[in-house]
């Protein structure tokens, strides 16, 4: 599957070939995107074209930290959409206004997550006649999911087996997936919208975020740091509410529901039985953003800001 880098660079379009024999970057409307993603592409790239200094080009870029941390959160927004948008037709990369190594991104249909995670793990998943019927997978779905990984550079042909047959990238974010650590496993209830579900897991190898779809489409993305992880989660909330204040009954605030996400963190040290670590609910309404504690003895939600949310997720990392 082809590959295409999301990257600012000064007048030129966002999106950029990483081919081999292609190079130049890519009209955002020339693509299959909706004309919302397509506009915010233009506005992005057009933020940091407005950082260049004309009369003396050195002096380029960002006043401070704070307006490129916020360039650099918007352009994970992006990332995200295109990833969903383009999934089946690229993987998408994100070179970073502050990191010096692109994030990689790459989506994996049911049967292709199970060609790979059979190498991956091995013994006890196995894709036998039992575990083929258990994912609801037939023996043509692994062998063209097979061929389909083969074509895409991701398994490699030859002597190669096991977890050594997957391409190096590929093998390490996944292996970070289901490595021993914390996990947070997230559902996304929307009010006119399928549910979602999604993860981010952490452990000494890195972190890294996956979103599967109804149908058991996988997105796997890389991220460098815990506050992105925490955007990730919180993603897409922030287009939604402002500050909220005070205590309000759950029963009051659902009926206004835009979104509601449910969140477990689970401690995975490698034991035969995970750890529920805490679990909690934050939802987004008109009104702004609300927070619960699931275990709380009384169904109220607290009202709090951006910040406050992104400071509470961040805290579930390492509590």
């Amino acid at each position: 599957m082809p590959t295409m880098k999301l990257m600012a660079d000064y007048f030129s379009y966002p999106l950029w070939r990483t081919g081999r024999d292609e190079a130049g970057s890519i009209d955002p409307a020339t693509l299959s995107l909706d004309a919302a993603l397509s506009s915010a592409l233009f506005q992005w790239a057009e933020q940091f074209d407005v950082l260049y200094d004309q009369a003396n080009p050195a002096n380029s870029g960002f006043a401070d930290q704070v307006t490129q941390r916020a360039f650099h959160r918007n352009g994970l927004h992006l990332w995200w959409r295109l990833q969903q948008a383009l999934a089946g037709q690229y993987n998408v990369t994100y070179k970073s206004v502050i990191y010096e190594r692109p994030l990689t991104a790459f989506s994996l249909d049911k049967a292709q997550f199970a060609v790979l995670l059979e190498r991956v793990v091995g013994d006890p998943f196995i894709l036998d006649a039992a575990g083929l019927a258990e994912l609801q997978l037939a023996a043509s779905d692994i062998r063209l999911a097979t061929k389909q990984l083969i074509a895409a550079e991701i398994l490699k042909t030859g002597d190669a087996q096991g977890v050594d047959s997957i391409a190096p990238r590929i093998r390490s974010l996944l292996a970070t997936a289901i490595a021993p650590g914390r996990q947070l496993v997230a559902q996304r209830r929307w009010h006119d919208q399928a549910d979602e579900q999604m993860s981010v897991a952490i452990s000494d190898d890195g972190i890294v975020a996956d979103v599967i779809d109804q149908q058991g489409t996988h997105i796997f993305y890389e991220l460098h740091s815990v506050t992105d992880a925490a955007e990730f989660l919180m993603y897409p909330t922030p287009t939604l509410s402002q500050a909220a204040d005070g205590i309000r009954q759950l029963s009051t605030l659902l009926p206004q529901m835009e979104v509601m996400t449910t969140l477990v963190v689970i401690d995975n040290q490698g034991e035969a039985e995970p750890q529920a670590k805490a679990s909690v609910v934050w939802l987004a309404t008109q009104e702004g953003l609300w927070w619960l504690a699931a275990d709380a003895a009384e169904q109220q939600a607290q009202g709090l800001s951006l910040d406050a949310l992104r400071s509470k997720l961040i805290a579930l990392f390492g509590s």
